[in-house]
């Protein structure tokens, strides 16, 4: 027979229990109160509006830009005056005082206020000490009789530019160019877009045009493409002035010849220019941060190129498939240590330095081999490294890319504008760049 508990037993629970609750309420409020797990400090008020003005802004070139681009990729001519329109429209929507660099002046100040909130003031507080190592080549022998310019001409380098930017590089030469391969397809021209608005919004004014002392580049090869394609890069050209294309065929073997020509252009058109940082699409720059690194390197050191160093001392050489180099070209089995093409920066000199080289010497299919390891030797050029630069075989998150940790990081398509936000925000977002 089923018999009751016994009053003084259910009293002696009840007692219990709320001897535990208590017990526990207790724990709480001193693991809460006494001690800091994680902090996170909000935006002082003054950011926060202007983080909302420029997500305003955002949104409202957005609108319009977006609805250029589709008229612009269905090939259809969209007219000259677009941009003003918008113009006009961002301005009705507050009254902006703009500087020569124009409405992205105010992007790149709020930008600059959340590194320094984070970085206590010091960009390269978080980036890893020392600045710049210098690369040596270990048990690779440069053999002179290869590693020398030629007597006679080698190479063509195309010296035609169907479409060459007249903006980018006058009426002055900018200090820091970056430059950016990309393809003719639909898909590339949302993601320059993407580009143009996030990363490197600051490097734009209020009708694209640039006229700070760094500026931004897309390089296409021309040969072989349609007389609609032309019209589309014609049209981002008149849009944002930023569009160069050689006379060669856009191919992956060609990727050797698209950086060689790049850097012709350059020579040719921004002679004043102190460096030129060549960026893949797929990777994200912290300006900023990228720039400041830049100035701690040694001023005794005018000829560098500067980036990631391979992992491996002396890479070795394909024979066969996609990335084969011919015997005829390059006869060894190794290549000396060079820079992962991600990202990397050509100072000045060292651009007119391979300019002048290239129409002499072989181009090597491998373009950061051939670029950053074997012309570099020839003409000897000093290597530096910093591991802040792309790595792709390191995984990186979006904090650390905001936290200053990083300088440039290859990532998900998906990502760059969560990046750009999360920049904007003064957010920490632990997701796997």
């Amino acid at each position: 027979m089923y018999r009751l508990p016994r009053p003084k037993l259910v009293a002696e629970f009840a007692i219990f229990f709320l001897f535990a609750t208590a017990l526990i309420q207790i724990a709480l409020y001193l693991t809460t109160c006494g001690y800091s797990v994680y902090q996170i400090s909000a935006p002082k008020p003054s950011l926060m509006v202007e983080i909302s003005d420029n997500a305003k802004l955002y949104e409202t070139r957005t609108a319009v830009d977006e609805k250029i681009e589709v008229n612009s990729l269905s090939g259809d001519v969209v007219a000259a005056d677009a941009h003003e329109t918008s113009t006009t429209q961002l301005k009705a929507k507050r009254n902006y005082t703009l500087s020569s660099s124009g409405l992205h002046e105010r992007k790149r100040n709020l930008s600059i206020n959340i590194d320094q909130t984070i970085a206590n003031n010091d960009p390269l507080q978080n980036i890893s000490k020392p600045y710049f190592s210098i690369i040596k080549d270990v048990k690779f022998e440069i053999n002179r009789t290869y590693f020398r310019p030629r007597p006679k001409r080698m190479s063509s380098i195309p010296s035609s530019f169907p479409i060459s930017s007249g903006t980018v590089c006058r009426p002055d030469s900018p200090d820091i160019l970056f430059v950016i391969p990309s393809v003719a397809t639909s898909q590339a021209a949302i993601e320059r877009l993407e580009i143009r608005k996030t990363w490197a919004s600051g490097l734009y004014g209020p009708t694209w045009r640039q006229t700070s002392s760094a500026r931004l580049a897309f390089f296409f090869g021309s040969s072989g493409l349609n007389a609609k394609k032309m019209l589309v890069l014609r049209e981002e050209s008149l849009r944002y002035g930023d569009i160069v294309t050689g006379d060669f065929h856009d191919s992956y073997q060609n990727l050797s010849l698209k950086m060689v020509t790049i850097v012709t252009w350059v020579a040719r058109h921004c002679p004043s220019v102190k460096a030129a940082i060549k960026i893949d699409m797929d990777t994200y720059v912290n300006v900023k941060l990228l720039l400041s690194l830049i100035d701690q390197l040694p001023k005794t050191h005018s000829n560098y190129v500067f980036g990631h160093m391979h992992a491996w001392q002396n890479p070795s050489v394909v024979r066969s498939g996609g990335w084969a180099v011919p015997e005829s070209l390059y006869p060894f089995n190794k290549f000396p240590r060079y820079i992962y093409g991600h990202s990397y920066v050509i100072s000045g000199p060292a651009i007119k330095a391979m300019s002048d080289l290239f129409p002499s010497f072989p181009i090597v299919p491998n373009e950061d081999a051939f670029i950053t390891g074997i012309v570099t030797n020839v003409l000897n050029i000093t290597r530096f490294h910093h591991d802040s630069f792309a790595y792709l075989l390191e995984k990186r998150t979006l904090c650390d890319m905001i936290r200053g940790v990083h300088v440039t990081a290859v990532m998900k398509k998906e990502n760059r504008i969560k990046l750009w936000d999360a920049f904007n925000n003064g957010t920490c977002l632990k997701d796997i760049l």
